[in-house]
């Protein structure tokens, strides 16, 4: 009678959470449920302004050489520092679920719509289509780690591109083509993740690193021994690699670097702060950075684009240029984690597993 009992508890707790989570986590082409994309929702903050411009999303950055003058990189929605890490087409279904969230303004859109949108302001539209779907996963991860950590109550919060915005940014003759080629990276990689320990892994990105990512262990800790330090050569030829700014009466000087020549350490006068602090404070483009002191100023030099953790999107354009597919790339940068399927993780068997990573 026990055994009886144990296993209609098992039964139970199965059609409790599998609907929450397919339905929250899947974009339901049909391969893990029969959940339609349509009547799958998420609740975002808006990335539109009160005049509908979308000014909360900043594409200035975005660029299809795969650099740009800003920070452009993504810690899967925690801050990364050198000592730790801390914990379109949107659509109002009807007046009650829509509501505001201090000045920000809460919405719900179809899970597909917002992965696309999200994935649109993260990587240029050019980009190869392999390369594109490593980043379908790295985003569908990001998602799944946050409602995996925050519940039913889960607002995601990674600004996105509206429609006008991807217009703007690629431009009405590419628009369609590069949509297009987002959707169907989404659609090959429908509920697909990026695990860790049957978890989903905490997945950073950056846009081209300084010639090698970062091994997390030298700042991150343990926590994430699949963050090996990997060559990046192709990121040196990019013509965003080397920028340089000037700051007026600022003594500083780097104390300590990690083994890819990421800055861990800097003398601000008397404060010491760590290189992503610095990085944040002074609007560079790198964490990776020399400074000289030159015409009674400092020169800032910086090298790649964004924090040099995880996968260097630039260089996983140039991979699949090569013919390497996403799990390829993914393998190259996280090491021994797997891609698993969400209906998978929430029932506990069945679905596939493939370790992307040696």
């Amino acid at each position: 009678m026990h055994r009886y009992l144990k296993k209609a508890v098992c039964y139970l707790a199965i059609l409790i959470c599998v609907p929450y989570f397919v339905t929250a986590f899947l974009n339901g082409s049909g391969r893990g449920g029969s959940v339609e994309v349509d009547e799958t929702y998420v609740r975002v903050e808006s990335s539109e302004s009160g005049d509908g411009s979308g000014n909360g999303a900043d594409i200035a950055d975005v660029d299809e050489n795969g650099g740009g003058s800003k920070n452009r990189d993504s810690s899967g929605g925690r801050d990364v520092d050198d000592d730790s890490v801390k914990n379109s087409g949107s659509k109002e279904r009807n007046g009650n679920n829509s509501n505001l969230r201090g000045s920000k303004k809460i919405i719900e859109m179809p899970l597909e719509d917002y992965g696309i949108s999200v994935m649109a302001k993260e990587m240029p539209g050019s980009y190869k289509k392999e390369a594109w779907k490593a980043q379908a996963v790295l985003v569908r991860t990001s998602i799944c780690e946050k409602m995996n950590q925050d519940g039913s109550d889960t607002v995601l919060e990674q600004s996105y591109l509206t429609d006008a915005q991807k217009k703007q940014l690629w431009g009405s003759n590419k628009y369609y083509s590069y949509y297009n080629k987002l959707k169907k990276a989404w659609e090959e990689t429908d509920g697909e993740i990026l695990t860790w320990k049957g978890k989903p892994a905490y997945a950073p990105f950056c846009r081209l690193t300084n010639g090698s990512t970062r091994d997390a262990k030298e700042s991150l800790g343990e926590e994430y021994p699949y963050l090996k330090k990997v060559t990046c050569p192709k990121d040196l030829e990019n013509e965003w690699q080397i920028q340089t700014t000037m700051e007026k009466k600022l003594d500083a000087k780097v104390t300590a670097l990690d083994s890819a020549g990421y800055v861990k350490k800097v003398r601000v006068g008397e404060e010491i702060m760590s290189g992503e602090a610095f990085r944040e404070k002074y609007h560079l483009a790198s964490s990776s950075f020399i400074l000289q002191k030159y015409a009674g100023k400092l020169r800032i030099i910086t090298c790649g684009v964004g924090h040099g953790y995880g996968m260097s999107q630039y260089t996983a354009n140039e991979m699949a240029k090569k013919g390497k597919t996403y799990k390829e790339i993914l393998g190259y940068f996280y090491k021994k984690t797997k891609i698993r399927e969400v209906a998978e993780i929430v029932q506990g068997e069945g679905g596939r597993k493939n370790q992307v990573g040696k």
